[in-house]
């Protein structure tokens, strides 16, 4: 068996690797945007896996995480609290990368004509509603939303969830937790937002968790070999994560991984866990390919933006998506 404190960490070193994934995903769209012009998913599915089931997966734990917070507490959830927490993890985070992302962008569309200075304004103060306002272009520079690699998309669905979970803990009341599932999923599969249904997953992977984790017992080793397994399939058989039946088998390998033994202790080490992927996890959205506009031009900023990106992780203002927060 595997402690509940294991369990977590396993989440912890994940969340590096998939900040990873997510990294290499965006670098080879730059890479095709800079030498071709198309800002466009990779040709290769497995390329495409990484980003894309990376974002699943962030949306997986995100569910799972509270959502299992819920099922424990009942409906006795300190709201202001958890919102609170939200605040103090994300905004600091995304103010300095919305900053550096403007910056950025002024100095590149400077010289490129007139400036409708009101205009500039509205666009920028656009950028600070984590992408609820759209992500335009900033002073008629083009493709701007291109400096961050559009990352922020996913924010603005973490704040929907977010806001969504009163609503769904007084379903949760009524019709009970099957009725919350089976009315998201039913929207999920409406929606052409398929990505959807990795927040369904993660919810029902805390359900399913907190029922058996103590009555099926499965050796570490296998159930790492399991997971593998399921992760090699994702990554080689199918052409996008956003799609029902990837974010099913997603469920099933995020199962298999809190039962494992961290991948054979591969999601425990210290770089994974408690070290740089760690960092670079909580700080993607800040950091991601606005550090690469900084090299070529922008370095003292860049150097800020790292600075205050680490202190920000640092010194835990919002705490780390643990159980507690």
């Amino acid at each position: 068996m595997v402690s509940e404190e294991g369990r977590y960490k396993s989440i912890d070193g994940l969340r590096g690797f998939l900040a990873l994934g997510v990294f290499f995903h965006h670098a080879l769209i730059n890479f095709s945007f800079q030498t071709g012009g198309v800002w466009k998913a990779p040709d290769e599915p497995f390329y495409v896996m990484t980003g894309q089931l990376g974002v699943g997966f962030f949306f997986m734990i995100t569910a799972f995480l509270f959502w299992g917070r819920i099922l424990k507490t009942g409906c006795g959830v300190d709201w202001v609290a958890l919102y609170q927490s939200r605040v103090r993890r994300i905004v600091p985070m995304y103010v300095v990368a919305v900053v550096a992302l403007v910056l950025i962008a002024l100095s590149k569309a400077a010289g490129s004509g007139e400036i409708d200075e009101w205009s500039v304004v509205k666009e920028v103060l656009k950028w600070f509603y984590f992408a609820f306002l759209g992500a335009p272009d900033i002073n008629g520079l083009p493709h701007t939303f291109t400096i961050n690699a559009g990352v922020f998309w996913t924010l603005a669905y973490e704040w929907r969830f977010y806001f969504a979970l009163p609503f769904m803990v007084a379903l949760l009341a009524i019709s009970g937790r099957w009725g919350v599932y089976l009315l998201l999923g039913l929207y999920a599969t409406l929606s052409d937002e398929k990505f959807l249904f990795y927040f369904l997953g993660g919810m029902i992977a805390a359900d399913v968790h907190e029922r058996i984790r103590s009555g099926i017992r499965i050796p570490s080793w296998l159930s790492d070999v399991l997971f593998v397994g399921a992760i090699s399939v994702l990554m080689t058989s199918f052409d996008t994560a956003y799609r029902a039946t990837a974010a099913v088998l997603s469920t099933v390998a995020f199962l298999l991984m809190l039962k494992g033994g961290g991948v054979f202790g591969l999601l425990h080490t210290k770089a994974a866990g408690g070290g740089e992927l760690q960092h670079l996890s909580a700080a993607w959205h800040c950091h991601h390919l606005v550090s690469e506009h900084c090299k070529q031009g922008w370095f003292p900023l860049g150097r800020v933006e790292l600075l205050v990106g680490r202190l920000v992780d640092g010194l835990d203002l919002g705490g780390s998506l643990r159980p507690d927060v």
